[in-house]
């Protein structure tokens, strides 16, 4: 006789569809989310740690890849007209999320990710945040983090 347990701990509480991107951005993996677009009942982090997977021993739960390279996450939202901190002429605001893998935390000592922050302008114009320059070779995209 086989028995099934099912642990009610593990049971998500709530589930989502959030759109994303994952990208693979030099020697790091990540995914991509609009800020817009973060369920309202949780707060940035813990949808980014839910994602993840953080907090489990090998991250099967989600995204991560139990490891820092493939952990990291980048939510991005397009600035607001009225903001006065800052500059006009921004594109894209992005905020980089390095996820812990055994711990259920973020991981702020890091920064910014090189890495991950080419992802951005392909993300931004495949989710039509900016328009591509259709009249030459290059789009310039002015990312602030």
């Amino acid at each position: 006789k086989h028995s099934t347990q099912f642990n009610c701990e593990m049971r998500p509480q709530h589930l989502s569809r959030i759109p994303f991107i994952l990208f693979r951005s030099g020697t790091s993996r990540g995914f991509l989310i609009q800020k817009s677009e973060v369920p309202l009942n949780l707060s940035i982090d813990e949808c980014v740690l839910r994602m993840m997977g953080s907090g489990q021993t090998q991250m099967v739960g989600g995204f991560g890849g139990n490891s820092s390279v493939t952990s990291k996450a980048c939510v991005i939202s397009i600035p607001s007209k009225s903001s006065t901190s800052l500059p006009n002429d921004i594109d894209i605001c992005y905020h980089f999320r390095q996820c812990g893998t055994k711990n259920f935390q973020i991981d702020n000592s890091h920064g910014d990710c090189g890495n991950m922050i080419a992802s951005i302008a392909p993300y931004a114009i495949h989710k039509n945040l900016v328009s591509p320059n259709i009249n030459g070779p290059t789009t310039t995209i002015k990312v602030y983090s």
